[in-house]
């Protein structure tokens, strides 16, 4: 999700261009308030560069990263009709 400029052909994500993603406002952590339905792309958003295209590998291993810091982001399921009610898939091998 990084901006892909000349002056930073990795990347960078700065707070302003990730709030414009999720369409937050606030300007600190204490007071962020996400403002449904005014998610957007930056204006001053780049892509990335040819030769550095985002690949499934790239993919998994960032799965894999975030995986191991929040694995309940890995829970598959779904709720069963009611608020909060989130029951997962138990795989058995």
């Amino acid at each position: 999700m990084a901006n892909h400029s000349e002056e930073y052909p990795e990347g960078y994500l700065d707070r302003q261009t990730f709030a414009s993603f999720f369409g937050v406002d606030g300007d600190s952590e204490d007071n962020f308030i996400a403002q449904q339905g005014h998610e957007q792309i930056p204006d001053n958003w780049y892509k990335r560069p040819i030769d550095d295209e985002f690949s499934t590998p790239d993919f998994l291993v960032d799965i894999l990263e975030h995986a191991a810091y929040y694995s309940c982001l890995l829970l598959f399921g779904g709720n069963t009709g009611t608020v909060d009610s989130f029951v997962g898939v138990t795989f058995q091998t």
